[in-house]
């Protein structure tokens, strides 16, 4: 509210930094600190730090440089028709009725014609979290951005420290090798663009992404006949999720659920 309310007096200075920033190719190091604090999430051990949820507080003024970049990003998305049709999630021009009603008119249409729908729900662990920079740092230039917006990017994830707050306590700031921060602007959207090729290894499957919710359907007249292929598309999906540094959460699955020849079998929802 305060900066809001200053507009008048730091909107000069602050498009003087952002300018520069965009021009250098460089974030300036105190836009990249950051406080955490844990958040219960309201279920299990309160004593079990993965019951807990990082939230990143970050620096206004680093917000609103984010907000700058990330508006130039999803104009990109939006004139070059880079990312999937399948994202329902962090997409603008979708959301999550989108993603239902698409859901809605493909299953009843195959059930119409006599077919049955499969659905695999894929959870990835702390996929925000475990983001590779140099995977996404490829793919940016994979994409076709210029050699000085990989550059920014390149600066963004670069020397980014966070400190632990719980209570009146603060930790010593660390440094932060992968991930990107939990709050920001740009997170999400980095995220999306670096699933956004997972798509090339679905297959058969018609996915639907939504954050990192992915669920792959598949329409079938005899499971018992297509039962091969499928577990050799799971299989290309699991290799990609490890050459993305991606670690797919099976807490909660089934001892059978793996990539293999029972993932179906004991995962599947009609």
């Amino acid at each position: 509210m305060l900066v809001k309310r200053s507009a008048h007096f730091l909107a000069a200075p602050l498009t003087h930094v952002i300018n520069l920033s965009s021009r250098s190719g460089d974030v300036p190091k105190r836009m990249k600190q950051a406080r955490v604090r844990a958040i219960y999430k309201n279920e299990g051990d309160r004593k079990l730090c993965g019951n807990y949820r990082s939230i990143s507080i970050l620096a206004i003024y680093s917000k609103i440089l984010e907000r700058v970049v990330n508006n130039q990003l999803h104009s990109y998305f939006s004139t070059s028709k880079i990312i999937t049709p399948s994202r329902y999630g962090f997409h603008r021009s979708k959301g999550t009725l989108d993603a239902l009603i698409d859901f809605t008119n493909n299953s009843l249409k195959a059930l119409n014609d006599g077919k049955v729908v499969f659905g695999v729900p894929i959870d990835f662990s702390k996929a925000f979290d475990t983001l590779d920079h140099h995977i996404l740092l490829a793919k940016l230039d994979g994409y076709g951005f210029s050699v000085q917006t990989v550059k920014w990017f390149k600066s963004y994830p670069c020397d980014r420290s966070q400190s632990l707050q719980l209570g009146n306590t603060v930790s010593e700031p660390y440094q932060i090798t992968c991930g990107v921060p939990q709050g920001s602007i740009l997170g999400p959207s980095l995220f999306v663009l670096y699933m956004n090729d997972l798509i090339n290894k679905t297959g058969v499957f018609t996915p639907i992404l939504f954050a990192d919710d992915t669920n792959l359907f598949f329409v079938s007249r005899s499971l018992n006949d297509d039962l091969p292929t499928l577990n050799k598309q799971l299989d290309k999906i699991a290799d990609w999720c490890y050459s993305n540094n991606l670690t797919l959460n099976t807490k909660n699955a089934s001892p059978q659920l793996s990539f293999h020849s029972k993932f179906l079998s004991s995962s599947m929802m009609h």
